[in-house]
């Protein structure tokens, strides 16, 4: 052990002595009696605790001063301390950084990229829980055994108990104890496994930032939280693609979303927010040689975020999907020039409806459909049509890159995959999308012409809307200009402002309203 030396406090008659343990923190006060025993209990609490503190000896404050009878403080070395030379303290390793530290750091992480709202506040709340069942340990010392700690926790957590003020106030440990004595069901194993997933993300984060060397959540069974019987979504069958795709029946579609969606979802596995935010300058077209140099061109979507109304669901959307022979046999791009030259900008023309995603009539279309052709399952949806082709994908060897390419997802979590291979350009989508062995499904294809009365009823709309705010707007600046006029105070009226808030026309010219404020005569006012 180092030796210390052992001051006394000159201000205190009763003989006790102070021994600073570490830089700071921690303080052991004794008297003459009990030093041995002080001693000792430092020396446990240091072994306890390893090398975050190490014992030194503190300066003292007065070279001259002596304890109760006049003889030195005793040095736990063989060699006796110079009292006019007192040994001063070795430096302290730097203390080691908590829990709460890296995950307040993890989640301004996630503000800066933008996460997801939901995700943000399903990370707060799971670290919150977290640390509060184990403590606000040191990093490195969280071991897996917190980890099954914090998913027993989360099994028997009460579920729907956001708005119940009985709950509000209590610690995680209460929560459940009090959804076990009433009796209230847990959250379900989808739930908790996102609880789970949000801690292993935290975790992993922590790894590739260099903080922790392996992950203590690295040997979670992922197997609890799946349901393999059960799936959320269906691959469609061949039975059903042909239900779908009857051509008696896609033939009297008349409105080229729900047309062409079904198609390009089936053959290039796009989600239907972002087939039905297209624009006819998103339809490319692309050439060059595969990896043997042979020559190869394609025409693709281009998907991005940049433009007005648009956006990708992660960083990983943003992609070139080819797109797929069969669907240019069916007539894909004769509709692309019928919309150039009706004058549109968006390849699938709507009725602009503020805030509402334009990916939603189609679903709800897509729902009455099915039903109609005898599909009745809830897990048989438009989305399904990605299952389908991931599958026949995977059938057919595809690569697992090429799949993860054309779909929008991110690689797989390994080095090689994430560091090293270069990510799939179109041409190589293309080679191996044709790849694909779809089943046999008889499409009716497209007419020139087949939408040009839903195109002219679109035309039609979009020039009553722009004439209503117009009319909207020439009417508020006669207003403004009577107001100037006659000098009498107004503001526009609720459905004005509304409609011109629709149209995207702020009123900045029209002048605030001019208020005289009386203020009630006061009775100590003279007459």
């Amino acid at each position: 052990m180092q030796a210390t030396s052992i001051t006394s406090n000159p201000l205190d008659h009763s003989s006790h002595y102070e021994i600073t343990f570490g830089d700071n923190y921690l303080k052991v006060v004794a008297n003459a009696q009990s030093h041995p025993l002080a001693m000792q209990a430092v020396q446990t609490i240091k072994a306890e605790l390893g090398e975050r503190y190490r014992l030194h000896g503190k300066q003292e404050a007065n070279a001259e001063h002596t304890v109760q009878g006049g003889e030195p403080p005793q040095s736990s070395s063989s060699e006796p301390t110079s009292p006019t030379e007192p040994e001063s303290p070795s430096p302290s390793p730097p203390l080691r950084e908590k829990l709460r530290f890296y995950a307040d750091a993890h989640i301004r992480n996630m503000e800066t990229g933008k996460v997801v709202r939901t995700s943000l506040t399903e990370a707060r709340w799971t670290l919150g829980v977290f640390e509060d069942l184990i403590g606000n340990k040191p990093l490195d010392c969280i071991t897996y055994d917190d980890v099954v700690k914090f998913q027993n926790a989360i099994k028997e957590w009460p579920a729907n108990i956001q708005n119940r003020k009985d709950f509000k106030k209590l610690r995680p440990r209460e929560v459940i104890k009090e959804g076990r004595l009433q009796g209230l069901p847990p959250i379900t194993r989808e739930t908790q496994g996102n609880h789970v997933r949000a801690l292993c993300t935290f975790f992993n984060w922590c790894v590739e930032t260099k903080h922790l060397k392996e992950s203590p959540a690295c040997l979670v069974d992922w197997t609890r939280y799946s349901d393999p019987i059960k799936p959320t979504k269906e691959v469609i069958e061949k039975h059903d693609l042909c239900s779908l795709f009857e051509p008696a029946c896609t033939g009297t579609i008349t409105d080229p979303r729900f047309f062409w969606a079904m198609c390009i979802s089936y053959k290039s596995s796009m989600r239907v927010r972002e087939i039905a935010q297209l624009r006819v300058e998103d339809i490319k077209y692309a050439t060059g040689c595969d990896e043997l140099g042979n020559p190869i061109d394609t025409y693709y979507f281009d998907i991005s975020k940049h433009g007005k109304g648009k956006s990708v669901k992660s960083n990983w959307s943003t992609r070139q999907v080819p797109i797929h022979s069969e669907i240019i046999t069916l007539g894909f791009l004769q509709y692309v020039d019928d919309v150039k030259k009706a004058g549109f900008s968006e390849l699938f023309p709507r009725i602009e409806k503020k805030g509402k995603d334009p990916g939603h009539p189609i679903t709800i279309w897509f729902a009455k459909y099915k039903k109609a052709r005898g599909i009745t399952s809830r897990r048989k949806t438009l989305h399904c049509f990605r299952h389908t082709f991931t599958t026949l994908a995977k059938y057919s060897q595809v690569p697992t890159s090429v799949i993860d390419a054309i779909n929008g997802h991110a690689p797989e979590h390994n080095v090689r995959e994430k560091y090293y291979a270069k990510r799939p350009n179109v041409l190589a989508c293309k080679k191996y999308m044709e790849k694909i062995v779809f089943p046999v499904v008889p499409m009716q294809p497209y007419v020139s012409g087949q939408f040009d009365a839903y195109l002219k009823e679109v035309q039609k709309d979009r020039e009553h809307q722009v004439a209503h705010e117009l009319s909207l707007e020439r009417r508020e600046k006669e207003r403004v200009k009577k107001v100037k006029a006659t000098g009498v105070s107004g503001q526009p009226t609720a459905t004005t402002m509304a409609a011109m808030k629709k149209a995207g026309r702020s009123p900045k010219h029209i002048p605030a309203p001019s208020v005289i404020h009386h203020e009630p005569a006061s009775p100590f006012d003279d007459d």
